[in-house]
């Protein structure tokens, strides 16, 4: 799968993945997240359990005109 994120359905800028501590897996048993920001608008993601499941869910965010 290509981890590379689209630009901001927002305001075209830069996307990055970010890493939150405190968010706790039951599954992993981690207390991670991963969040997709943009680096101009400052639009934030959910947090996911997974670089992945951020990337997939950001990739398909509806563009607003």
């Amino acid at each position: 799968m290509n981890n590379t994120l689209k630009r901001c359905p927002f305001c075209g800028g830069k996307a990055e993945l970010r890493h939150v501590l405190g968010y706790y897996n039951e599954k992993r048993g981690k207390h991670c997240g991963v969040f997709v920001m943009c680096s101009e608008c400052l639009t934030t993601s959910d947090n996911y359990s997974s670089e992945l499941a951020a990337v997939r869910h950001w990739n398909n965010r509806i563009h607003v005109n």
